[in-house]
C-alpha cells in the first residue's frame, strides 16, 4: 500500500509541477500574424519595363532543397507560385478564346481576369511582388533590386 500511495503522490506532484511548463493548446497552434503561409492577396501591380531597379524572376521558379527534413517547407512557396501563375494564365487564355484578344490594359486585366474569376494569389515573401506584363500578357513576379527578400 505504501508503494501505491508513494506513486500516487509522485504522479500528483509531477502533474502539478509540469502543468505550467507548456503553453495552452490555443497558443501553440496560433498563427504568426507576420507569417505568409495561408495568406492571400489580390495586389497585382502594373509592370513598367523601363524601370531599372526591378528584376523579373524566372517563370519557372527554381526549387532548391538543402535539407531533406525541411524539403516540404522549401518547396511550398515555389510550388504555390507556379500553380497560381498557371491559374492566371489559364484565365487569360480563356479570355482570349472568348473575346478573340487579350485584355487591352492593366485595368481590363484586373477587372475581367482577376476580379471576374475571384482570383486570390498567395502572399509572396518580402521584396517580391506580382506584376502584370501588358506587353506579353502574363503575370510575373518581380523583385526590387535594392531589397533582399526577408527570411521568414
Amino acid at each position: 500500500m505504501n508503494k501505491f500511495v508513494a506513486s500516487l503522490v509522485l504522479c500528483g506532484f509531477a502533474s502539478v509541477s509540469l502543468s505550467g511548463c507548456m503553453d495552452s493548446l490555443e497558443k501553440q497552434v496560433e498563427k504568426d500574424p507576420n507569417g505568409i503561409i495561408g495568406k492571400k492577396t489580390k495586389e497585382i501591380g502594373k509592370l513598367d519595363p523601363n524601370k531599372k531597379d526591378q528584376k523579373i524572376m524566372k517563370d519557372d521558379p527554381e526549387i532548391q532543397v538543402s535539407n531533406p527534413i525541411t524539403a516540404g517547407l522549401e518547396v511550398y512557396g515555389p510550388a504555390l507560385e507556379k500553380i497560381y501563375k498557371l491559374h492566371v494564365k489559364h484565365a487569360i487564355d480563356l479570355y482570349k478564346a472568348e473575346h478573340d484578344r487579350y485584355p487591352r490594359d492593366y485595368d481590363e486585366f484586373m477587372t475581367d481576369i482577376i476580379e471576374a474569376n475571384n482570383i486570390e494569389l498567395p502572399v509572396l515573401p518580402g521584396g517580391l511582388k506580382y506584376m502584370y506584363d501588358e506587353e506579353n500578357h502574363k503575370l510575373v513576379v518581380v523583385k526590387d533590386v535594392g531589397e533582399e527578400p526577408k527570411k521568414e
